[in-house]
């Protein structure tokens, strides 16, 4: 399995500094114990992938299924690999779906995957955040309607910048002419849905939108786990688990993931 990581400079094990939960670790040790191999990676100028020949403003959406694809290359290399199927979460989740109608795969599973183009999810995320600040909040939809239209905003109030800083805004655009359910609707790989009900940054109604597209995709809603995968009862816990190392993946989920891809990518013996 080759897993990718959702928003943000994380590295192989999900990490990002402040924020580390190690969400990705334990996801890919706890495949490698049931048997499956996995494979990580640092993303593009995090951990020890260094962005060299491209400055970080070059970035685009399409970079991060470039970068899928090699990696799915160099899996094919290997000789104990027979099948290859690949896990996104998040972000990774649309940048799975894309890779996976660029190259052959075995398997697809998204995981928090949003069912929105990433334009309407940042609306409803600043919307609902900045609502008590409302003149920050319509500068921040205003700035969101003119990147959505294809117009870089060149002033950016500094309480805004870690979302829209101009070097960042080029990839933003990129990423949002992709919908997310127009894109699983073409995807014919054997695909799985997974979805926490205690997900406070994508929601029920974002897998239920992807498996609405996809009817043969399967769908599992896992009670209680958050965006990092953890299981959670209270909406205290939810920050202090972003960064939390220490506990463990909902319980549920490594035995729905298995008995997906137990079934996909385990090769039955010829006769």
């Amino acid at each position: 399995m080759l897993i990718i990581s959702g928003s943000g400079p994380n590295d192989r094990d999900g990490n990002q500094p402040g924020l580390e939960s190690d969400y990705l670790k334990k996801l890919g040790s706890a495949l490698a114990s049931s048997g499956i191999a996995v494979l990580r990676f640092d993303k593009r100028g995090s951990g020890g992938s260094q962005i060299t020949r491209s400055k970080a403003e070059d970035l685009r959406f399409e970079s991060m299924v470039d970068d899928a694809r090699g990696w799915i290359r160099q899996m094919t290399k290997n000789k104990n690999i027979s099948r290859i199927g690949i896990i996104g979460h998040s972000q990774g989740s649309l940048v799975a779906l894309l890779t996976a109608q660029k190259v052959k795969v075995s398997a697809v599973v998204s995981i928090a995957g949003a069912g929105q183009p990433i334009g309407k999810v940042l609306e409803r995320q600043l919307a609902t955040n900045l609502a008590t600040m409302p003149k920050l909040r319509d500068q921040a939809l205003e700035i969101l309607r003119q990147l959505t239209s294809g117009k870089k905003v060149d002033e950016v109030p500094a309480s805004l910048l870690a979302v829209f800083r101009p070097t960042v805004q080029p990839f933003l655009m990129s990423w949002m002419k992709y919908d997310p359910t127009a894109i699983i609707a073409k995807t014919t790989t054997p695909t799985l849905i997974v979805q926490g009900t205690r997900d406070a940054q994508v929601t029920v109604r974002d897998a239920e939108a992807l498996k609405a597209a996809q009817k043969s995709a399967a769908l599992v809603l896992i009670e209680d786990m958050n965006h990092v995968l953890r299981h959670i009862t209270t909406d205290a816990e939810q920050l202090p688990s972003y960064s939390n190392a220490e506990l463990p993946l909902a319980p549920e989920l490594i035995p729905a993931l298995f008995s997906f891809l137990e079934q996909e990518l385990v090769v039955e013996p010829s006769k």
